[in-house]
């Protein structure tokens, strides 16, 4: 059993690539401040500017044609060029590695700027499900936060009974066995004083 002291090695996902950390995601999640809202809107901007694109640059090939004026064909191909750069600033970006570290108290996850921590007495036991499950049913949720690293890996589950989940995605499957354990030790050692203490009597109560 851990004691109160102990502290774990700091665990960490590896930054990649993912296009909600372009800069066009990075606009859209801090103006609506949801992470869902700003991926939909980012995939609807997305696909607009591609279509009203293609359309432009077929609508003046085909007008270059029709009236004998090349540079219309020219501007058409300096427009398609100009969206795709437009476009690349809407899909590259590369997501900020993540650390987590288990503390005496809490466990602590960094991104960046971002921060979040999990106290061990609000938390439930970890759980660990598959990428497929992850990414079709725990992602759609607001409360969820993720920190992901490959999109095949199990994510490991850090609950809160009331407030945000953790989805850890770390790569290697020692590293997240032994984080579960940590957390798991951390928790459980959480609830003994809750689970044992008894409430004063109503005797005491009265003296006090």
């Amino acid at each position: 059993m851990l004691s109160p002291a102990d502290s774990s090695p700091p665990f960490t996902i590896p930054r990649r690539f993912h296009p909600g950390w372009s800069l066009l995601g990075r606009l859209l999640r801090r103006r609506t401040g949801d992470r869902l809202r700003a991926e939909a809107l980012q995939i609807a901007l997305l696909t607009g500017a591609a279509l009203a694109g293609l359309m432009g640059v077929y609508a003046a090939e085909a007008a270059a044609g029709l009236f004998g004026m090349p540079s219309l064909a020219l501007a058409g191909g300096l427009a398609g060029a100009s969206l795709l750069a437009g476009l690349g600033a809407g899909v590259v970006g590369r997501r900020p590695r993540a650390v987590v570290r288990v503390g005496p108290q809490a466990v602590t996850v960094e991104r960046g700027r971002e921060q979040m921590r999990l106290l061990y007495d609000t938390m439930g036991p970890p759980a660990v499900v598959a990428a497929r499950r992850f990414h079709r049913h725990e992602r759609r949720y607001a409360a969820v936060r993720p920190f992901l690293g490959k999109t095949a890996t199990p994510v490991l589950l850090l609950r809160a009974r009331e407030g945000p989940i953790a989805a850890l995605g770390l790569p290697d499957e020692e590293d997240r066995q032994a984080l579960r354990r940590h957390v798991e030790e951390r928790v459980e050692a959480a609830k003994a004083p809750r689970e044992g203490a008894a409430w004063p009597s109503p005797a005491r109560r009265r003296e006090a």
